[in-house]
């Protein structure tokens, strides 16, 4: 008997954790039954707050008690930096940081457990073999190699998320410039039109432009913190000529409104030319993929129709070295 049990110790782990595992599918069945539902109005949240059914589950899960204490506050860096690749991707409307990050955390933990599947599958598949078609241990055993290769793989998976949201930032980066210069002049008016820097932020999140999920972020940080409100607004708007219009009016209640106008006029024909170069820089992109497109056809018959003839002289060649 003490022989059976000193056998069973390297499957401990996963019994254990095959244990937990069900123990809590349990539980959450229970309270499904129960009819438990998340008290929305201390969560504020919404039954349908995004385009996308699995980002509103998300999103309400990520205020259980099991997963907030990973979820960033808003107010941190690290929130702002995936809100404005949100908010740039343009897909404020299928989801937020708080959804990319609890996609990321069950990313994570299905990565855990497939791996843990894996290593039990890796440990015990030689016996079983063995059992079952009564093959014998391999001269050269190839599970070691399949772990390793496997875990590998699903370790890469946990960074599709980020490469995606930079995809799609990347794509939407031409948009994005495109419009700065109209941008500019709507700010540039209600700035002559005495508005606050509070009203403008607003308005700017109300109005129906490319940038309007972004002031509206903005605008909910600037009702609780005025600086980390501009903030995020410079990681939003990183890498461009926008950025000093950020600084003007972040300084507006501190200097002259027609001088603070003044600088942003002169600011908007360095966006302009902005603007200008990513046109040119994408023509010239597009005009080497068309050439691109003509010469490796072309390219590719000589270089076929060059390997028969070269494949020959070298045969010739070594013919020749072999009679001397």
């Amino acid at each position: 008997m003490i022989e059976r049990l000193k056998s069973l110790l390297p499957i401990a782990p996963y019994i254990l954790i095959g244990i937990a595992i069900w123990l809590n599918v349990k539980q959450l069945i229970k309270k499904k039954k129960k009819g438990v539902v998340l008290n929305r109005d201390r969560f504020k949240i919404r039954d349908v707050r995004f385009d996308w059914a699995i980002s509103n589950k998300l999103y309400a899960l990520s205020f259980s008690k099991y997963f907030r204490s990973f979820i960033p506050k808003e107010d941190d860096k690290k929130t702002h930096e995936i809100t404005a690749k949100i908010a740039e991707a343009n897909m404020s409307e299928k989801f937020d940081y708080r959804v990319y990050t609890m996609f990321q955390l069950m990313l994570a933990l299905g990565v855990l457990i497939f791996t843990l599947i894996l290593a039990f599958i890796c440990r015990y598949a030689s016996p079983l073999l063995r059992l079952l078609f009564n093959i014998q241990a391999l001269e050269n055993d190839p599970i070691n190699s399949i772990f390793i290769i496997g875990a590998a793989f699903l370790l890469m998976t946990l960074f599709i998320p980020s490469a995606i949201l930079k995809y799609m930032c990347n794509r939407n980066r031409n948009e994005f410039i495109k419009n700065l210069p109209l941008l500019q002049l709507i700010i540039i008016t209600q700035i002559n039109s005495d508005r606050t820097i509070s009203e403008i932020l607003y308005l700017l999140g109300k109005m129906e432009t490319y940038y309007q999920d972004v002031f509206a972020t903005a605008y909910r940080i600037y009702l609780r913190d005025r600086g980390a409100a501009f903030e995020f607004l410079e990681t939003a708007f990183k890498d461009t000529g926008f950025v000093d219009t950020i600084v003007v009016l972040s300084s507006l209640d501190n200097y002259s409104r027609s001088e603070s106008v003044k600088v942003l006029k002169g600011k908007t024909d360095g966006l302009r030319q902005e603007v200008t170069a990513l046109k040119k820089k994408k023509g010239l992109l597009r005009g080497l993929l068309s050439e691109g497109s003509v010469g490796l056809p072309f390219c590719s018959v000589m270089l076929f129709g060059a390997l028969p003839i070269v494949n020959m002289a070298m045969s010739m060649m070594a013919e020749v070295n072999g009679l001397i």
